[in-house]
């Protein structure tokens, strides 16, 4: 595998406006969206345009947490551009809803660089699955696979199936993964700020379909704090957290000017913020009901045992 320093001006000089995606590849904590940044303004010197697709839901570089994002790079940071919903951190779980928002936001800019700034999951049968789809989604892209060495790059023989235009990067010295609970207060520090000029809206959930893995209507104390995504031909265009559900209807909170009442479809998954306050994962929803075993069927004609005398 080809290697190239970890050096944002030194890759775009080698790899100057290529036409076709770059997708960052990775172990969490390799530095992918540093070195997302780091080439979006070595492109930006270039007077070149530079997009970038966020495709990690639970530490994205910029948006909204639960999402896939697509941002420009404008005045040294990132201008976002469109969300599409997943309601979920979990990219590994849900790696096939993740691909299809991806798809959703793929455009290629004519005259500029669309970096890919790929999930986390670059290990066993979800970070194999992930990278032959992301490979095919993004219509062969030029792979740049981060590690911190060499025995630590992960899937070797897909790599090998798409090593035709991959390369390997080194991780920066510096770059680690932040521990669960900084994580837990980064994403939710983002959430607060997608929120912070809000407004509550009230939805009849009985009135529109309710897409994803949502639980049920009958318990509503399971719904307050769970993000919800309005959805109108099957794209985003809203992304709120529900607030409480009573009487049959959701009160939630969304981005100031949402229009609610354009909604075909609510989307609800897994993510969920919890009593802490912090943005996080909604533990399985199970119902529990007392045991009552069912009744044995009487036994039938002539078998009955007979009378024990005494």
């Amino acid at each position: 595998m080809p290697t190239l320093p970890n050096d944002p001006e030194s890759i775009a000089a080698r790899l100057d406006a290529p036409d076709r995606p770059l997708l960052l590849f990775g172990l969490p904590g390799s530095g992918k969206s540093t070195l997302a940044r780091g080439l979006a303004a070595a492109y930006g010197r270039r007077g070149i345009l530079c997009l970038c697709l966020s495709a990690d839901p639970g530490t994205p570089a910029f948006g909204p947490p639960g999402a896939l994002t697509l941002a420009e790079w404008q005045n040294d940071s990132w201008s976002l551009r469109h969300v599409e919903a997943l309601c979920s951190l979990d990219a590994g779980r849900f790696r096939l809803p993740l691909i299809l928002a991806l798809r959703k936001l793929l455009p290629m800019p004519a005259d500029g660089v669309l970096l890919v700034d790929g999930p986390g999951v670059a290990r066993g049968i979800a970070g194999r699955e992930m990278l032959i789809a992301l490979h095919e989604s993004l219509a062969n892209p030029v792979v740049l696979v981060l590690a911190h060495e060499e025995s630590s790059v992960q899937l070797f023989n897909e790599l090998h199936y798409i090593s035709n235009a991959v390369w390997e990067i080194a991780s920066a010295a510096g770059a680690r993964r932040p521990g669960k609970g900084a994580r837990a207060r980064q994403r939710t520090a983002l959430w607060d700020a997608w929120l912070a000029d809000g407004v509550s809206l009230t939805l009849d959930p009985g009135g529109l379909p309710l897409l994803g893995t949502p639980p049920p209507l009958a318990e509503p104390h399971t719904w307050p704090g769970r993000q919800i995504a309005l959805l109108r031909g099957g794209l985003t265009l809203a992304l709120g957290e529900v607030e409480r559900l009573e009487s049959g209807r959701l009160q939630a909170r969304f981005p100031a000017g949402t229009r609610a009442a354009m909604a075909e479809a609510l989307l609800v998954r897994d993510a969920r913020r919890g009593a802490d306050g912090l943005l996080g994962t909604a533990e399985p929803f199970v119902r529990r009901q007392p045991f009552t075993p069912a009744p044995l069927p009487p036994p039938p004609p002539g078998t009955e045992s007979p009378p024990v005398s005494g």
